[in-house]
């Protein structure tokens, strides 16, 4: 981006152009939360040149696979808390805490999700032969519609994971429109990243002092 009619540098910054309000525009500041400036003195170059870029953090592989349906599970957010308070234990063991606690949780709560299914479609089933036999009454057709909805947030929780384990299928094997696919992905994963964190009202955005 160069031009005098997009900007130019004053040393002192005391005039704003359409570049000025575009870059500042909410819907770019949101999309581009770690956007960066480089600018050019104008004794260095003629068209006052302004360099854009994103500002790039590598944090190495992923600990674990992470599901979708963890983070609507009741406790969840207890359980890591839980795991990141002993300022004595270095980090690639709590990560390995906190992997067996959510994986043994998830177990628990996927166990439980299944006997209460079995239970509450049992019980829709009588009551639906009760109503089929004529014996229908407010407090049936109130604990009907009572089941249905315990029901349908059983089944969130199994299709919030179902939803994601195709996608991971698809990662690994590929298709025709793998390439295409893999750009919206990582663009989407670039978005999602921890940019830097703040200490003490200074942000920090080295993946080092972040981790430390």
């Amino acid at each position: 981006m160069t031009g005098k009619g997009v900007m130019r540098v004053y040393s002192l910054v005391i005039k704003n152009s359409k570049l000025d309000w575009f870059l500042a525009f909410k819907a770019v500041v949101d999309r581009f939360q770690g956007l960066q400036e480089a600018t050019l003195n104008r004794k260095l170059s003629d068209h006052y040149p302004i360099f854009r870029h994103d500002l790039k953090v590598d944090y190495g592989p992923t600990s674990f696979n992470l599901f979708n349906s963890w983070l609507i599970m009741d406790g969840f957010d207890d359980l890591v808390c839980g795991c990141a308070t002993d300022k004595f234990v270095l980090l690639k063991n709590k990560i390995k805490l906190l992997k067996n606690k959510i994986w043994d949780s998830h177990f628990r709560a996927k166990e439980a999700c299944k006997a209460k299914k079995v239970q509450l479609e049992s019980r829709l089933a009588d009551i639906d032969s009760s109503i089929d036999g004529g014996l229908s009454s407010i407090d049936l057709v109130n604990e009907r519609k009572s089941i249905i909805r315990e029901l349908g947030s059983l089944k969130k929780v199994d299709a919030a994971d179902l939803a994601q384990k195709p996608k991971v299928q698809w990662l690994v094997k590929g298709d025709e429109n793998s390439a295409f696919f893999h750009g919206m992905l990582k663009n989407k994963r670039w978005q999602a990243l921890i940019r830097g964190v703040s200490v003490g009202g200074e942000w920090v955005s080295d993946p080092v002092f972040v981790k430390n």
